[in-house]
């Protein structure tokens, strides 16, 4: 079995067997619902970074039935790496990601909402 990449822009790859995300240059880019429901976002870059989640429609319709998902922020990079809700999302915790450090987040779809919240949070 192969794992391919199929480029989402500049910024931001996903691997069409894992849902996985992968950045390099520092920079914004955007996440699709596939990617935050079944992701890992990995920073390599040496500056900051911006990852704009999408809106809560569009993790409704692409969540087909999931209540509830996990995906991790890694920063490996050397500049702060800020989630940006996408409109219709809710938050609780803080949605920065130092460098070398990595974050967990938990997004619980419940009455046609989505909130995000902001876990464990440690050095990577």
């Amino acid at each position: 079995m192969s794992i391919t990449a199929n480029p989402i822009d500049a910024m931001a790859s996903v691997n069409n067997l894992t849902g996985e995300a992968t950045v390099g240059p520092a920079g914004t880019f955007n996440l699709n619902a596939k990617q935050l429901i079944n992701g890992i976002v990995d920073i390599t870059s040496g500056s900051t970074s911006t990852i704009n989640l999408p809106s809560a429609a569009a993790v409704l319709l692409g969540a087909r039935g999931v209540k509830a998902f996990d995906f991790e922020v890694i920063n490996r990079g050397t500049g702060t790496a800020t989630v940006v809700l996408g409109s219709g999302m809710t938050s609780v915790g803080t949605l920065t990601v130092a460098t070398v450090s990595y974050r967990r987040f938990k997004g619980i779809i419940n009455a046609g909402t989505v909130t995000l919240y902001a876990l464990t949070s440690a050095a990577y």
